[in-house]
């Protein structure tokens, strides 16, 4: 009779070890993970900002015939996609300083607002944005700002517009009438005005 109290007692004891460890090894596991695995793990619909690190925000310029070429920025220290996206901007709209690179955006433009949401990004740019330039440059005017803007994001969606007026039918883009579908994409872009 007695042994068989010490056999059960010994399996209680090694059953309650063998939960402790379990519990133990999963928080252990838990706090070692990196920040952007436990970001998975918050509900969607909580955007959750990227830490600095992660975030490279690229400048896209124009060489030669109209080829887009993205130059990497600098961005400060706890930037948020918002802030790195505005940098990013804002080196845009103040031309290229390397003399092989060029912009189809004419001088001048500034930008009025920068969101970044779940949604996309929407970006809006002052009036100078839609002066000047053929049908060819208002193209390439338009892939600089969805490039830089999805720079962060490449598959993002984007909603460009001139002055709070959305590019669009009932507002096209300068006196060639480009219209945008919105949101724009990189891949919607290519498709509604593939360059070869």
């Amino acid at each position: 009779m007695k042994k068989q109290q010490i056999q059960f007692v010994s399996k209680e004891l090694v059953a309650g070890i063998a939960a402790l460890l379990v519990v133990t090894g999963g928080a252990t596991w838990w706090f070692l993970q990196t920040p952007s695995e436990v970001e998975q793990s918050f509900p969607t619909g909580i955007q959750q900002p990227r830490r600095t690190a992660d975030l490279q925000p690229q400048v896209y310029w124009l060489q030669g015939e109209g080829t887009l070429v993205p130059q990497k920025i600098t961005i400060n220290a706890g930037a948020t996609p918002e802030i790195a996206l505005t940098d990013a901007f804002t080196q845009l709209l103040a031309q290229p300083q390397d003399s092989k690179l060029n912009t189809a955006i004419p001088a001048g433009t500034r930008l009025l607002s920068l969101k970044v949401t779940e949604q996309g990004v929407y970006v809006d740019l002052s009036r100078e944005f839609a002066q000047g330039g053929g049908s060819t440059i208002m193209i390439h005017r338009i892939a600089q700002a969805i490039y830089t803007a999805t720079s962060l994001n490449p598959e993002a969606k984007v909603y460009l517009s001139v002055e709070g007026q959305a590019i669009d039918e009932q507002h096209p883009l300068g006196g060639e009438g480009l219209i945008l579908s919105q949101p724009t994409t990189r891949q919607k872009l290519a498709e509604d005005f593939p360059t070869s």
